[in-house]
């Protein structure tokens, strides 16, 4: 009897089931509905479908054993796994996961979230990670942005091209005020810089001929190197012009402005200095020519020139500016200038002392005339100028000289580097004399001293005033 009761509470129960599950279930012979009776596919579900993954997954594909893929969670359900199968195998491939922080990565599983899109895959050129296809004559585009600053966006565009020329690769920047192209690579290698149509390797547009529109090199340590076109090709060094090439002609042009310069002097003499250098012919030993060449080893020229000899710091090594030297063989022509000046007249005076004694012979003169006539000349032979000491001095020196007895005007004249006589002392003794030179009031220079003798230039000695 018990039995009895028990199997008619199991049979009410399946009614009411069967009740409740045919309202919830519109099955027809070719399409099942949930929770809606008219069914539009075969499985049409209204509302959400739940799989529970910790059990399985959602498997789509061809049966027996055919392509096959599987959808699935990881981590407790935190992390969706795409994973398929080729036909006739079992070993499912992990081909897409989405982590539950919103990050994904195609073509595998790399363990963690990196990024918001990784990619992983062993690319090649015509297996790449990513390929962006234009479906019009145009760019394709990867555009960047940030929420912080709308309006403004760098877009990478590529454009192959009917030939290498015609194809590009552009970085273009655009903001509230419009956009431009910063950088442009063509198909042939050439690379332009705010330019579209590069025509070199490197083709900078510099929009203006301002110190930093051109290159600039920067090595953290030193001010920075700038080359830039203004007809010219301009060279600055820390903002300041160094030199320019001349667009006309090719030469180089190094800045030589007063503006520029400071601690301005005169040049010292160089000629005994010029006359030690030792012109050499060699050979470079690093170079696949071994012609030869001419110049000076920069170690030789230091002592005598160090002005023109340079040690480059980075390469340990020492280099001469050749070009300096057109400057010192200007002053060293200016010197020999001055002395054969000197000599000249000390010739002139010579012929007259000539033209006067055979001026005198022709006039008849008796020998008495001729022994007092040679006597003087052999005064003015007997007359002697010495070098001043100390040499150099710092403000007071001493001459000596030697004047004949019979000498009736004699002079000592102080000029500088130029030949103004910047004095002139009258000499009342006679015999050996000694005069004290006060250069208090004068520059730190070279100057010279010059004794002249009834007119006649007997010698001059070169001085150097030092502080």
């Amino acid at each position: 009897m018990q039995n009895i009761k028990l199997l008619l509470r199991a049979v009410l129960i399946l009614q009411l089931f069967s009740s409740a599950l045919h309202a919830q279930l519109k099955m027809t012979p070719t399409r099942v509905g949930v929770l809606t009776q008219d069914p539009q596919f075969t499985v049409d579900v209204r509302g959400d479908l739940f799989v529970r993954s910790n059990f399985g997954g959602l498997m789509l594909g061809y049966p027996d054993n055919g392509n096959q893929w599987r959808m699935g969670t990881v981590n407790a359900g935190q992390d969706m796994l795409f994973r398929s199968k080729p036909e006739g195998s079992s070993d499912f491939s992990t081909r897409m996961i989405f982590f539950g922080n919103g990050d994904a990565a195609f073509g595998g599983d790399p363990g963690s979230s990196n990024a918001r899109m990784e990619v992983l895959h062993n690319s090649s050129i015509s297996d790449p990670h990513i390929l962006l296809t234009e479906q019009q004559n145009d760019y394709g585009r990867l555009s960047f942005e940030n929420i912080t600053y709308p309006g403004k966006r760098w877009t990478i565009a590529g454009y192959p091209g009917t030939n290498p020329e015609n194809s590009r690769l552009n970085l273009w920047f655009e903001d509230t005020d419009g956009g431009k192209d910063i950088v442009t690579v063509r198909g042939n290698g050439h690379v332009g810089i705010m330019g579209i149509n590069p025509t070199a390797r490197l083709h900078i547009h510099q929009q203006d001929q301002e110190v930093g529109s051109g290159l600039r090199f920067d090595d953290g340590i030193n001010a920075d190197w700038d080359i830039t076109h203004g007809f010219g090709l301009r060279l600055h060094y820390g903002g300041a012009l160094r030199g320019t090439f001349s667009a006309t002609t090719g030469e180089y042009i190094q800045s030589s402005d007063s503006k520029l310069k400071k601690n301005i002097q005169k040049m010292p003499d160089i000629l005994s200095k010029v006359m030690e250098l030792r012109p050499l012919n060699y050979q470079y030993k690093d170079t696949k020519s071994q012609d030869l060449t001419i110049g000076f080893v920069a170690q030789e020229v230091d002592p005598l020139f160090p002005e023109l000899v340079h040690f480059i710091e980075a390469d340990q090594l020492y280099g001469i500016n050749y070009a300096g030297f057109s400057v010192v063989a200007i002053k060293a022509i200016q010197e020999l200038k001055s002395e054969i000046d000197r000599r000249d007249e000390r010739i002139n005076e010579l012929e007259d002392r000539l033209d006067r004694i055979e001026t005198l012979l022709r006039q008849g003169q008796t020998a008495q005339n001729h022994l007092i006539l040679e006597e003087a000349a052999a005064d003015l032979d007997r007359s002697e100028l010495k070098q001043n000491t100390p040499n150099p001095f710092k403000s007071v020196t001493t001459i000596t000289y030697l004047v004949p007895e019979r000498a009736q005007r004699v002079q000592l004249r102080i000029a500088d580097q130029s030949g103004k006589v910047l004095r002139t002392l009258e000499v009342e003794q006679r015999g050996r004399v000694q005069t004290n030179l006060d250069a208090t009031a004068l520059p730190a220079g070279t100057y010279f001293y010059s004794l002249w003798v009834d007119g006649q230039l007997i010698g001059t000695k070169k001085m150097v005033l030092s502080r």
